[in-house]
């Protein structure tokens, strides 16, 4: 999309709620992905037989989005942070504490411990301070989401943020800096965005094409 001006119109603003409702109509880039590694692995977790369980760090790493990407607000009202704290030792209860799951379930939110929320705080620190960061994230529209018939197959794909002049940021998060290659490779990030990527333009030539007139 060289030299295009992205129409940030053609991108649907929803919850991630209701773009991973329709996961069974549409295909995604991590669908696309486990269908890759393993096609029996694909059709378990369609058929609903597997169900993705989020590791810590995917946690830390969906509240950086919210956080740098959605700003302070989303971020307050999509987490809550820190936990009960225990009488006898003034420090709060591990997170697979009763007591702490049953704090987590009734804020009716996801949770993060305040060491998770600092690292949250740091990375978004990080960007904030970042001056090619700053200028990518300047204009445009975060969490937008477009679906189209991409090689004959209904696709859904929601980007993390698209500038209408430098295009599709993804924001990725790491352990360590050292392995991101390493871990790129691992979980397909050049197949996603060549995903995102094809079904941005796809939508994006569908939308600037001209109406057929009706005789």
């Amino acid at each position: 999309m060289n030299d295009i001006l992205i129409d940030l119109n053609v991108l649907v603003a929803e919850s991630a709620e209701a773009y991973h409702a329709k996961a069974s109509e549409f295909l995604s880039s991590h669908q696309l992905i486990d269908f890759m590694k393993c096609p029996w692995l694909h059709y378990k977790k369609s058929a609903g037989l597997i169900e993705d369980q989020e590791s810590p760090a995917y946690l830390v790493g969906r509240a950086v989005h919210v956080r740098v990407l959605e700003g302070r607000d989303s971020y307050e009202q999509e987490f809550a942070i820190g936990g009960p704290i225990t009488p006898s030792t003034g420090r709060p209860y591990g997170p697979t504490s009763k007591v702490f799951k049953q704090w987590a379930q009734d804020h009716h939110k996801c949770v993060l411990t305040a060491d998770q929320a600092e690292m949250v705080e740091c990375i978004a620190s990080g960007i904030s301070m970042n001056s090619e960061a700053i200028d990518l994230l300047l204009y445009g529209r975060a969490e937008g989401t477009v679906r189209s018939d991409y090689c004959s197959v209904q696709c859904q794909a929601r980007f993390d943020w698209v500038h209408p002049h430098r295009g599709l940021i993804d924001l990725k998060t790491c352990d360590d800096l050292t392995w991101f290659e390493a871990d790129a490779r691992r979980w397909g990030y050049h197949w996603q965005l060549a995903f995102y990527q094809s079904t941005l333009e796809t939508m994006h030539l569908c939308s600037s094409r001209p109406a057929r007139s009706r005789g």
